[in-house]
């Protein structure tokens, strides 16, 4: 059996610091399923045109589509009835599987080598795709569709520590994973980039 392998990313909708005249009210979950929906196709470079397709709901939040791109390339062919060599005209449309949930703006996108060397680039191209769809043009915004780093190293320097004074973070769209009932803090916002100063002593966190 074929395995799989999924890459994840996190798409975000960024509304313009002014407000769009024709539905301020759109919010993320509904412009990702609106976008995916309408199915968008575009040429996105020479030659190359981009596709979703394939579109199933789960629910109201989750679902599946491919992501594709169609070439035209020339093959040579033996004509029996002629006798002769012959040039002929093909499409050839790769595509890979993608997976989503609206609710939490997340995006699993399968890595397919003949349609891009890395889900990256394939995730840019998905990022392209939902740019030209009506909901986003209408309403003004910017989209993002970008990895979501492994936290294995972090979690990995925290728990080895022996005591954690304080650590930077970066944030790009917080995250709310859990809830602490501690004396010094209710939430821990996990986020892309983190670094943690270690030192031999018992582990605390300092937020």
């Amino acid at each position: 059996m074929q395995t799989v392998e999924y890459s994840l990313f996190r798409v975000k909708f960024i509304k313009p610091a002014q407000g769009s005249l024709f539905n301020q009210k759109a919010n993320p979950q509904d412009l990702l399923i609106a976008a995916v929906m309408q199915k968008p196709s575009g040429e996105l470079r020479a030659g190359y045109y981009w596709h979703i397709g394939n579109v199933q709901l789960f629910n109201n939040a989750r679902g599946y589509f491919a992501i594709g791109r169609t070439t035209t390339s020339s093959i040579e062919k033996f004509d029996e009835a002629s006798g002769n060599f012959i040039e002929e005209e093909t499409e050839e449309s790769p595509y890979t599987h993608c997976v989503f949930d609206a609710s939490i703006g997340f995006i699993g996108i399968a890595k397919k080598s003949n349609l891009s060397q890395t889900t990256k680039g394939i995730a840019n191209r998905l990022e392209e795709l939902l740019s030209l769809t009506d909901g986003v043009i209408e309403n003004s915004i910017s989209v993002e569709v970008r990895p979501i780093p492994d936290p294995d190293g972090f979690l990995k320097a925290i728990t080895e520590a022996y005591k954690v004074y304080s650590y930077t973070a970066t944030f790009r769209g917080l995250t709310l994973l859990m809830q602490m009932s501690t004396s010094r803090s209710r939430l821990l916002y996990i986020c892309p980039q983190l670094t943690a100063k270690r030192e031999r002593q018992q582990l605390t966190a300092m937020i």
